[in-house]
């Protein structure tokens, strides 16, 4: 029997940095609540599964020569739900499986196709605050948080729409604002917890916000072998002396349409110049960075 048989699975995504752990934990407060750290199902292992059958759809050779489109799918299935049972067993006695995996964003409609009752909870975050938060990731997690603003912001855009689209299409969908998640947390955690169908008293709101203060969530990452650096002090506004002009403006000059449908305002004004050769060059020293950092360790 599927493991999502009388429970709810909630996949907590989102563009990287905006907020998607601290959701997720706020969510797996709930003894009701059983959940998976970043399976990287759908956009790692199943990337390919959720691409390949609709690359291929008159051709005679590839899989649609032996199986139709719903035995693809089960298939599929056969996979995911082996992992969620995994996860569920963990908590038998709970009633939602919660998966956070960020970039399952970008793939929520395969999601969609195997699971079409599962809810998705999508947060939102201002695009410079994502840069800000990436730039200060560099100092720990070279391998992926070496973006510069340009890359930011078209990934930010990216994820933006594809909210956007989950939300017209999929409709089980909850937006969390990270900025007004932050000026009032327990009104947003009653209101998520009452949209999913799991409702909570105050009091019990009150205790979660509690429990995902950022020391809290710093010290089980730190337990769990993640860097420090992982969780920062949570800020809405800590980007406009976090970023400089130049990058800020370079951001609204991308995400700018986005942004209005969000209801982030710009602070600059004009068109900015973007500086795409730059950040290609500062992701190329990462990344020679990061290299020479790998075969250092591998000499010790």
């Amino acid at each position: 029997m599927s493991p999502i048989v009388g429970r709810t699975l909630v996949f907590v995504m989102g563009v990287p940095r905006s907020g998607t752990t601290w959701i997720e934990e706020l969510i797996a407060q709930d003894p009701r609540t059983v959940s998976a750290h970043e399976s990287h199902l759908f956009d790692e292992y199943l990337t390919s599964a959720a691409t390949a059958w609709w690359r291929r759809p008159k051709r005679r050779d590839g899989l649609p020569q032996f199986m139709g489109l719903e035995d693809y799918l089960a298939a599929c299935r056969a996979l995911t739900d082996r992992v969620f049972a995994h996860v569920a067993a963990k908590r038998p006695e709970a009633k939602v499986i919660l998966e956070k995996t960020p970039n399952h964003l970008q793939h929520w409609r395969f999601i969609s196709m195997l699971y079409p009752d599962a809810w998705f909870v999508i947060t939102v975050r201002d695009p410079r605050g994502v840069a800000a938060s990436y730039r200060a990731a560099r100092t720990w997690a070279q391998r992926w948080a070496n973006l510069g603003v340009v890359a930011v912001a078209r990934t930010w855009v990216q994820g933006m729409r594809a909210a956007r689209e989950a939300c017209e299409v999929h409709g089980r969908v909850v937006l969390v604002g990270y900025e007004k998640a932050l000026s009032d947390p327990v009104t947003t955690v009653r209101n998520l917890f009452q949209a999913l169908g799991l409702p909570v008293d105050d009091d019990a709101a009150q205790a979660y916000v509690r429990a995902c203060q950022p020391e809290a969530m710093r010290q089980r990452h730190v337990a769990a072998g993640t860097n420090a650096g992982f969780v920062r002090t949570a800020s809405a506004q800590g980007w406009r002396t976090e970023l400089s002009r130049r990058r800020i403006k370079t951001i609204e000059a991308i995400a700018a349409d986005e942004m209005r449908v969000f209801g982030y305002e710009r602070v600059t004004t004009g068109r900015a110049r973007l500086t795409r050769m730059a950040d290609r060059a500062i992701q190329a020293f990462g990344r020679r960075a990061a290299g020479l950092v790998a075969w250092a360790r591998g000499r010790l």
